[in-house]
């Protein structure tokens, strides 16, 4: 793999544009978890908020059996809208399209995009799971609402692991 400056959070809410019909990238805000890294595992997280309405999404059940109504609010609320909702609005490219432009114009080829998706929604289920524990042990309680996130992310990550989720 490649090494290269990566941003860590690299996702559409951090990214800023300009213009009405033919928006441009003019910047990107939050470089404080910027390393050295695969530049696939970027593009693995990018792609993890991209959402399409047809994509297939996890059966809620076993979570809706775990936890009350209110704690499944945030989990439903991505379920039905993804992490970035406006990503499904009409003339949105697809995830493959984003693909298809990232390998042509870095000549990278996404190989095992699989690995990279699910790596990237495990690694966000691990970053909810460490905001919680940093609650509990401030003694703000255990209301957080990341525990049920933290399962329906790990669903997530599971179905693109197992091929369900496709690009």
């Amino acid at each position: 793999t490649r090494t290269t400056l990566t941003h860590g959070d690299y996702r559409p809410g951090d990214l800023l544009f300009a213009g009405v019909d033919r928006p441009a990238l003019t910047g990107v805000l939050d470089w404080e978890t910027a390393l050295l890294g695969d530049p696939l595992m970027e593009l693995g997280y990018f792609l993890l908020d991209w959402r399409r309405d047809d994509d297939p999404r996890p059966p809620l059940d076993d979570l809706e059996a775990r936890y009350t109504d209110d704690e499944m609010e945030g989990v439903r609320n991505i379920h039905e809208r993804g992490l970035s909702p406006f990503t499904s609005k009409p003339g949105s490219l697809s995830r493959a399209e984003l693909v298809a432009r990232y390998e042509e114009r870095t000549g990278v080829e996404f190989e095992r995009e699989r690995f990279y998706r699910a790596q990237a929604a495990f690694a966000l289920a691990t970053v909810w799971a460490d905001l919680h524990r940093l609650r509990v042990e401030a003694g703000a309680g255990d209301e957080s609402g990341y525990p049920p996130l933290i399962d329906y992310m790990a669903l997530v990550a599971a179905q693109i692991a197992d091929g369900e989720y496709p690009l």
